[in-house]
């Protein structure tokens, strides 16, 4: 078996979006870390402390909402694992590095299903950012040689429509209010990989 680097993927063309997110409504991009003074704090980027919102967050988001429109295109779009096969995504999302973060606390109480009323001793903390906070959003789509590029990109447009329309949520909570955004000032900058001055002009950008 042949080394996977050695798979050339053939890509005929990259296709490079760019936007910002802003949230319309306080919002909790969390990391799983429950340890602490806080039962839900915030992801923070390591570095500058700034709000941080992953690629892969992003991208959940993304194909939740496509997922619903073309089941078959959108794993495609994403790529799958399935036993010993795996196809790579043919979209790349950048993790997001926000401002420094203007942060909300709030408290909540877990909701036993059942009765739906509140648990004993469930209370809660949870951190969230403010209204208003932005993200610097990107997203690359690779094309192949034997791609329909066409449908790719179709179904793409319509991702970037939904989030251009607040129409998709992120973060947890989402049910009650919270993760409410919508990206504006999109811009497309398209790159052919069959030319050596295509691939240059990638690089540069």
């Amino acid at each position: 078996m042949s080394a996977q680097w050695t798979k050339s993927r053939s890509l005929v063309e990259r296709i490079v979006v760019t936007g910002t997110l802003v949230l319309e409504t306080p919002t909790h991009f969390g990391n799983g870390d429950s340890e602490g003074l806080l039962d839900m704090p915030l992801h923070l980027d390591a570095l500058e402390g700034k709000a941080l919102l992953t690629g892969s967050s992003l991208a959940g988001g993304l194909r939740g909402y496509l997922q619903r429109i073309d089941p078959i295109l959108t794993k495609k779009l994403f790529g799958k694992v399935e036993g010993q096969q795996s196809d790579e995504s043919l979209i790349i999302i950048d993790d997001a590095i926000g401002e420094p973060p203007q942060v909300e606390l709030r408290d909540g109480v877990a909701i036993d299903p059942k009765t739906r009323t509140a648990e004993d001793k469930k209370k809660y903390d949870i951190q969230l950012l403010a209204a208003g906070t932005t993200f610097p959003l990107s997203f690359e789509l690779l094309i192949r040689k034997d791609d329909n590029a066409q449908e790719l990109l179709g179904l793409f447009a319509l991702g970037l429509q939904a989030l251009a329309q607040g129409e998709i949520r992120l973060g947890k909570r989402k049910r009650r209010g919270f993760g409410r955004c919508l990206v504006v000032g999109w811009s497309l900058q398209r790159f052919a990989m069959t030319t050596a001055q295509g691939m240059l002009n990638w690089l540069r950008f």
